[in-house]
């Protein structure tokens, strides 16, 4: 009985460490800075290619309200590839898309109307849209950012 309760609680240490070890998401797949996976040059990324990208079909990517999305729905700015342990999110990183600045999941004019806005002090944005509207990384949203946003839905 002694040896039987010794393996099972091997097996037991064994299982926890690999379920620990499969809870890691593999940064070196993306642009990643800080703990934010950026997608640069996209006019609207599915959570499919996401995933596809990672090389792990464990992972997923949820929006903020928890809600799963379907490999091909768009992913709005501050979603997270998550991997999710018993129903549980283990380890997330939140997702940048470069333009979409409005979190909608698509690059449009009404994003660099956002960028512009805030560059004229009119809006304010969370951090995550910041990120995204500050398209040549200068550290500042300006015109410059509104038009370089405008750029991708006009096919210039």
């Amino acid at each position: 009985m002694k040896k039987i309760s010794l393996l099972l609680v091997i097996v037991m240490l064994l299982g926890s460490f690999i379920i620990f070890a499969s809870a890691e998401i593999d940064k070196s797949k993306f642009e990643c800075i800080d703990g934010i996976v950026y997608f640069e040059n996209r006019l609207q990324i599915k959570a499919g290619e996401i995933i596809e990208q990672s090389g792990d079909s464990s992972l997923v990517v949820i929006g903020n309200d928890g809600k799963v999305f379907a490999s091909d729905e768009n992913v709005p700015n501050g979603a997270y590839v998550a991997v999710m342990e018993n129903g549980v999110v283990a380890e997330k990183v939140q997702i940048c898309v470069k333009e979409d600045v409005n979190c909608d999941g698509r690059v449009t004019a009404a994003d660099a109307r956002l960028a512009l806005r805030t560059s004229a002090k009119l809006e304010t944005l969370c951090m995550i849209q910041e990120l995204a509207a500050d398209v040549n990384d200068d550290g500042k949203i300006t015109a410059a950012d509104a038009r370089l946003i405008l750029r991708k839905p006009a096919k210039i």
